[in-house]
């Protein structure tokens, strides 16, 4: 079993081969540990060559191997990226990428602790030098040298049975002291004197100093500069060379430890890696006017952290904080750094996609809708526009822009230009739909072979196209008549939600049907609201005290007055048949005259009973475009669709008109 790891490759990793230089040991797992660090889980493995053992730790990014199963205790894995950092004065490997090449094997050797073994620890003074018979494994003096990465220039032993060592002739061993040696070097702690490339100049693992107390890294082109795909949370010393793509604005934040200001910067290297930062409070106000978008800088320290998904437009699994140790200096303009980096998503895979992943897109814009504003639950007034998106797989979706890209000049989505949208985020609100966060960016006819392609498409035959829409578009706002407007194949009738089984996969599904409202439910024992929370924002249901007070469980608060919402159950029909639908607070309200739940109560306890049927029969007999989640549940061991109304909409009789005759002209 011993000839299926690499003996020693614990203390050659420990003294600086790296995957980057072409070192790949196979070596066993002998432990895993879960570990939560900010929410995110992180994976501890203990890693063995037989000999020696260490600590290392996954990176989150191959997580995926751990709960997939491929990577298991025990297993024999192939380390093929990897570097080590200095963890509170401890050496741990950084995993960043492995093969799995063996399942779970007995416990090879009998491994004793690398750190604990002073014997295997690697020794700054071992380094360099002119000893007459230097056995260090890092450096070479000008005499025999019996071990390690670099041998002396006049090295005579042979050198058949070290696979580091090597005299001046052998010129293809990259770990040789003579000849072509990249990793000797005259001052640094992996070099040996004789190299011929032993300056510190050309060796990118030595200090140019007679010590190197800094983690070793992964080189890039530039081996002044880290690529953002190896930084990470152990990573304690740091250079980025990057260009600020997107600069956000400046803005106020106040939560429970304080307030101040902060923005945020997008920044892309010459690799196509990508990362988010950000400064605070008086890193921010120093950084604010200096920064350009569209320049290249170096930048210099900060915090590594877990990014969080919620506010970044990248997949990136960190993002930076960048504080009063940081360091920024201008770069003349790299070419190798391009403006922007994509990765587009047709719009037909985002049916099978999980929501709340953050895409790229490059679609034609089909459709717009006027900026419009409204106000919140929570009082804030908010700005937002409508797209219609359309691409070659002929799938249209919607997408919502927010803030100043709603409010932003509407002559821009003139002629269904080609927009390519980076960093929105794929809701599965109304089927599937697309909204920009704070951090997306979006540019017109962008200078991608996407552009011509989509460009030509729509010209010659697109626009004309029908198209497959995975966004149940609907009434609201100011919108009413959208769903009325809607391709007339793409609806459901009530028979046909029945027989197309939906809502009884993982998620709901969703339905716009023109049906008609036959019955409302108005039991005297069952009032069609219920008992809610005042505070803004909750909406819960309380409970009344002994003392006439409201309690709301979740809020843990008592309130003198509770907040009476609808929860209404009405019977629809169409030319298909009749369902049960529960209609909440708002459409509700729409439905009874723009009513309050709160009014028929009052109207209840005035006796006023047939002012309160009527109310409810003027409701019935009237058509609507609704808009309805589906979603099957259990209930008293019998199986149930549970039908809410999500919009409501009247029927727009010209719109009805032109669907109807659009219809038939498809059908002949």
């Amino acid at each position: 079993m011993a000839n299926l790891i690499s003996r020693g490759a614990i203390n050659q990793i420990m003294g600086g081969a790296t995957g980057a230089a072409g070192y790949n040991p196979t070596v066993q797992v002998v432990s895993l540990k879960k570990m939560t660090n900010a929410g995110t889980d992180r994976w501890r493995l203990v890693l063995s060559d037989g000999q020696h053992f260490a600590q290392s730790m996954l990176a989150t990014q191959q997580n995926e191997m751990i709960s997939s199963g491929d990577l298991k205790e025990l297993c024999i894995i192939t380390l093929s990226d990897y570097i080590v950092n200095v963890v509170q004065n401890k050496r741990l490997i950084i995993l960043l990428k492995l093969d799995v090449t063996s399942g779970p094997a007995p416990k090879i050797g009998d491994p004793i602790n690398f750190s604990e073994d002073s014997s295997a620890r690697v020794k700054p003074e071992l380094g360099g030098g002119s000893n007459n018979n230097n056995t260090g494994h890092y450096g070479g003096g000008s005499k025999p040298n019996t071990g390690g990465y670099g041998a002396g220039r006049d090295v005579k032993p042979k050198v058949a049975n070290n696979p580091y060592g090597a005299s001046n002739k052998q010129a293809n061993n990259p770990y040789a002291g003579g000849g072509n040696n990249n990793y000797g070097g005259g001052g640094g702690n992996y070099g040996g004197g004789g190299g011929a490339r032993g300056g510190a100049a050309n060796n990118p693992y030595a200090n140019r100093g007679s010590s190197n107390s800094g983690p070793v890294q992964r080189q890039s082109q530039d081996s002044a500069y880290m690529p953002i795909s190896a930084i990470n949370p152990y990573q304690n010393r740091w250079t980025i060379k990057a260009r600020i793509t997107k600069k956000g604005d400046m803005r106020q934040w106040n939560n429970a430890r304080g307030s101040g200001t902060l923005f945020s910067v997008d920044l892309l290297d010459e690799d196509g890696s990508e990362i988010k930062g950000t400064f605070f409070k008086q890193d921010a106000d120093k950084w604010f006017q200096i920064l350009q978008e569209g320049q290249v800088y170096a930048f210099t320290g900060g915090k590594v952290k877990v990014a969080n998904k919620k506010f970044s437009s990248f997949n990136a699994e960190y993002e930076l904080n960048f504080d009063s140790s940081t360091q920024i200096n201008p770069i003349n303009d790299d070419s190798r750094i391009s403006s922007a980096t994509y990765a587009f998503v047709k719009l037909n895979e985002m049916e099978a996609m999980e929501a709340n992943k953050v895409l790229d897109v490059i679609a034609v814009v089909k459709s717009v809708e006027d900026h419009a504003q409204f106000v919140s639950r929570a009082g804030k007034q908010l700005d937002k526009r409508n797209l219609i998106l359309v691409d070659d797989t002929c799938t249209e979706i919607n997408l919502t822009l927010w803030g100043d890209m709603a409010k932003a000049d509407g002559s821009r989505w003139e002629g269904n230009p080609v927009v390519a949208f980076k960093g929105v985020k794929l809701s599965e609100y109304n089927g599937r739909s697309l909204n920009s966060l704070n951090s997306s960016t979006l540019v017109n006819d962008p200078d991608v072979p996407e552009t011509a392609d989509l460009r030509a498409w729509f010209d010659a035959a697109g626009g004309g196209s029908s198209f497959k829409s995975v966004t149940v578009r609907n009434g609201g706002g100011g919108g009413g008549d959208e769903v009325a407007k809607k391709d007339i194949s793409q609806r459901y009738t009530l028979q046909s939600i029945t027989d197309g089984n939906l809502g009884n996969g993982e998620k709901p599904d969703w339905a716009v049907v023109k049906a008609t409202i036959s019955f409302i439910k108005l039991d005297g024992e069952r009032l069609p609201w219920y008992t809610a929370c005042p505070k803004e924002g909750c909406n819960k249901k309380v409970t009344e005290t002994m003392e006439g007070a409201w309690q709301c469980e979740k809020c843990n608060q008592t309130h003198p007055e509770c907040q009476r919402r609808y929860m209404l159950n009405m019977q629809i029909s169409d030319n298909t048949g009749k369902a049960w639908v529960t209609a909440f607070n708002d459409q509700a309200v729409e439905l009874l005259d723009n009513r309050t739940a709160d009014e028929l109560f009052q109207m209840k306890e005035e006796g006023n009973d047939a002012e309160l049927e009527e109310l409810f029969s003027e409701a019935c007999f009237k058509t609507y475009m609704f808009t309805l989640r589906v979603k099957t549940d259990m209930y008293n061991d019998e199986t149930r669709s549970r039908k809410t109304l999500q919009r409501m909409a009247p029927v727009d009789v010209k719109a009805e008109c032109a669907a109807l005759l659009d219809a038939i002209a498809k059908y002949n």
